[in-house]
């Protein structure tokens, strides 16, 4: 006799790209500075009479700048003498924030916070209440549904996550992975939170929610016991399933 198989389920990948650009490395801000260098050294002069009234207080504030960038690509020897420029009256001070002040002004709401780690992607987690474990937001597929309609029905209205509360896009239509276990397969979709936020009904199987970066990712699910999930969707993640370890050099080295 037959078995009838465990229904199809659809999980959601749901992220919030980075907010910000990520601090550069030595390497990359040393490489960006030769370049600039470079460009600036076999680049034609900037036609000023195109571009300035002679003697008005853009020209002068441009003067001074080209010099100011002459003189901290090549050094003062080559810039040469200071543009006279006479008295310029200061500009409108920018406002210098901290790469992290927004991720402090919603610090109270921990990793419920959509502010969380602004230079890099967090992905979306529940909790169920029953099993007290971490989960990407899961849909089992009824008679007639597709993947990518189970997916937007997480996110839609009354889903798991309220869509009337936020955006988002799914970014493909097609599963970027899948997992097994006890004979129940899972897909996996991606989408991205454009705006607002997601949340959860109280009277719902789930308890909390959290915004986790991908090694933070990674150890939550590890330390509930879910390694063959994590080794199952890291790739999805671009993390190899062979450790470098074993290619014959760590991580570190990687790092620019």
């Amino acid at each position: 006799s037959s078995s009838i198989p465990p229904p199809l389920r659809a999980s959601l990948i749901l992220s919030r790209h980075p907010l910000i650009r990520r601090t550069p490395s030595t390497l990359e801000l040393t490489y960006h500075a030769h370049s600039s260098a470079l460009r600036r050294a076999i680049s034609n002069p900037v036609p000023e009479n195109v571009y300035f009234s002679k003697g008005s207080l853009a020209h002068r504030r441009f003067q001074k700048a080209e010099y100011e960038r002459e003189k901290e690509a090549f050094g003062a020897a080559i810039a040469g003498t200071p543009p006279a420029v006479g008295d310029i009256p200061p500009e409108r001070p920018l406002e210098i924030l901290e790469r992290d002040h927004w991720a402090k002004l919603d610090a109270e709401r921990g990793e419920r916070s959509l502010e969380r780690h602004p230079d890099q992607e967090i992905f979306c987690l529940i909790k169920e209440k029953e099993s007290k474990k971490w989960e990407f937001p899961t849909r089992t597929l009824k008679e007639n549904d597709s993947l990518h309609t189970a997916a937007e029905q997480i996110t839609g209205v009354g889903g798991i996550l309220d869509g009337q509360t936020m955006d988002t896009w799914l970014v493909t239509k097609k599963p970027v992975g899948l997992t097994q276990k006890d004979g129940q397969r899972t897909f996996y979709l991606r989408s991205h939170i454009l705006g607002g936020e997601p949340k959860l009904s109280s009277s719902g199987p789930w308890s909390d929610l959290a915004w986790l970066n991908l090694s933070e990712l990674e150890e939550r699910l590890k330390a509930q016991g879910d390694e063959p999930l994590w080794d199952g969707v890291k790739a999805i993640f671009g993390v190899p399933k062979i450790p470098t370890s074993e290619l014959g050099f760590d991580e570190a080295s990687l790092e620019v």
